[in-house]
């Protein structure tokens, strides 16, 4: 998920930079668009993902807050390892 939505931060700052100098065609307009679509697509994809393995049911889905649902999921995985001596 990250590296795709990497992939399409950096086409969209490509065309933002495009767009600064002149105007852009209807077909990059599009693109444009589309490209800011998939990248809120892949945010709450994300933010989803973490959400379930945080098991914090009492956040609200808006919540934006993806670093927090890392660590309490992280946090818990360390609790379970058993170390082998």
């Amino acid at each position: 998920m990250r590296k795709k939505r990497k992939v399409y931060q950096n086409e969209l700052a490509e065309i933002e930079a495009i767009e600064e100098g002149n105007g852009l065609p209807n077909d990059q307009l599009d693109r444009k668009t589309w490209l800011l679509c998939e990248n809120l697509k892949c945010l709450e994809q994300e933010e989803m993902y973490w959400f379930e393995r945080s098991h914090q049911t009492w956040l609200l889905k808006g919540d934006n807050n993806t670093s927090y649902f890392h660590k309490c999921a992280n946090g818990r995985k360390r609790k379970k390892i058993i170390l082998l001596v």
